[in-house]
């Protein structure tokens, strides 16, 4: 399994999350290819869910080799998320 990672933790029940989730998508894709987006549904994965902390949805943990980076909860903005991604992404990877 790839260290480098996105887990995205969303729940049918939110109406954001299927926005949110296809312009994390779209992020990762276009700029960033060496993360791997994992997507968690918090209604069925509850355990693993409860295993990272995320107590509320959407939630977007970022791992660089192997360990959490970054946390957003909630409250966020693509741009917040590009921004602290890049610095570290092209440390690793340029």
């Amino acid at each position: 399994m790839n260290p480098n990672k996105v887990l995205y933790f969303h729940s049918d029940s939110c109406a954001v999350a299927g926005s949110v989730r296809s312009k994390i998508k779209e992020l990762l894709d276009s700029k960033y290819p060496n993360l791997d987006l994992i997507e968690v549904n918090t209604a069925i994965q509850q355990e693993l869910a409860a295993s990272h902390q995320i107590f509320i949805v959407p939630s977007i943990l970022v791992f660089f080799e192997g360990k959490e980076y970054f946390r957003f909860a909630r409250h966020f903005s693509m741009s917040e998320i590009d921004s602290k991604i890049e610095r570290v992404y092209n440390l690793l990877f340029s």
